[in-house]
């Protein structure tokens, strides 16, 4: 008499693996979302230390007298031919190398951020994207 009444389904027999595989998916996504927000605040951090940091190698390019020298070899030649090894030496010895490293070590992070940035959405994409 209760058999008419309710209609039992069975469910087939993959269902437990599709359901287990969507919670797994949606974990992966969850997890691979937080790493994007990271990575792009880490970027942004980044990007803003590039931007300091050349604002700070330009400011010391400026200061360091490095066009006063190059404008003293261009107007005498021949001066700067007699007396090349002391005119390297001011060279080396004007050249903003700490401003210059830091600037360099700011952009390789930058990149390396970006790079790392990039490849995690790549991964978000092909996980949400599977099938």
């Amino acid at each position: 008499m209760n058999k008419k009444l309710f209609n039992i389904i069975n469910p087939s027999n993959n269902l437990y693996d599709r359901i287990i595989l969507a919670i797994q998916k949606e974990k992966e996504s969850k997890k691979l979302k937080k790493l994007i927000i990271f990575f792009t605040f880490l970027f942004c951090f980044s990007l803003s230390f590039t931007i300091i940091s050349i604002s700070y190698f330009v400011q010391a390019w400026k200061d360091s007298g490095i066009i006063y020298l190059l404008k003293t070899i261009i107007s005498d030649f021949s001066l700067f031919l007699s007396l090349w090894k002391y005119f390297s030496l001011a060279f080396i010895e004007i050249l903003p190398v700490v401003n210059l490293i830091i600037f360099i070590l700011c952009l390789i992070f930058t990149i390396f951020s970006l790079r790392l940035l990039f490849y995690k959405k790549y991964l978000l994409l092909k996980t949400l994207l599977k099938p």
